[in-house]
């Protein structure tokens, strides 16, 4: 179903959001380990490479590392999914290298083209985004799955629906029939006696809004 499709990707953009507190974590204290000052460094390369280097000597640093690359891609397919704003055009200071980056601001935390910028902050912002549009997602399709009426339309639809499933198993163009008047007709008819079942059963046809 679908609610607890999005309730797996909410879980995911979580732990992907954890993973990537984790990694700043183990990063931050390996710069503070780090005996020389970042301004004494020649080009930004040298010093992301000690930091690197430094964070690796941690337990774990390097599972997280991974595991965030490997959630990458997806995180950033949701992000597209909800229209969530992650994508940036970066230039480093002429001290840097000038190094231009044009990507996601998930995929700068793996190669910072910057050591000046914030690029942590819309990093965080966007991931938040991602949580709260999918946190809406499934709060509307829980409110769905406790709604009677909801259910009741869903068994309408897949009863109405029955026939043309059933003649797609048996490999039949359903196409060629609902597009043929006497098709129309036929389900017009089918639709009509369904309607007239639920009157007998006593069901409030004028509550229930059935989409096809």
């Amino acid at each position: 179903m679908l609610y607890f499709s999005i309730r797996n990707d909410l879980n995911f953009v979580i732990e992907f959001k954890n993973t990537l507190i984790r990694m700043r974590t183990i990063e931050e204290k390996a710069k503070k380990r780090i005996s020389k000052d970042q301004r004494s460094y020649l080009t930004r390369d040298s010093w992301l490479k000690d930091v690197l280097a430094e964070s690796q000597k941690s337990e774990g640093y390097r599972d997280l590392r991974e595991e965030y690359t490997k959630m990458l891609r997806k995180a950033i397919e949701l992000a597209d999914k909800f229209m969530v704003s992650h994508r940036a055009k970066i230039q480093s200071t002429p001290v840097e290298g000038n190094i231009y980056f044009e990507g996601s601001y998930f995929e700068s935390i793996l190669s910072p083209p910057t050591s000046f910028a914030d690029l942590d902050t819309p990093t965080y912002d966007a991931i938040n985004q991602v949580i709260g549009c999918l946190e809406r997602q499934a709060s509307e399709e829980f409110t769905k799955l406790i709604n009677p009426l909801y259910w009741l339309k869903e068994i309408a639809v897949f009863v109405i629906k029955l026939p043309y499933t059933l003649l797609k198993l048996s490999e039949f163009d359903v196409k060629i029939l609902q597009e043929h008047l006497i098709g129309k007709i036929l389900q017009f008819i089918y639709v009509l006696l369904l309607i007239w079942a639920l009157l007998k059963l006593g069901v409030d046809i004028a509550n229930v809004k059935i989409g096809i």
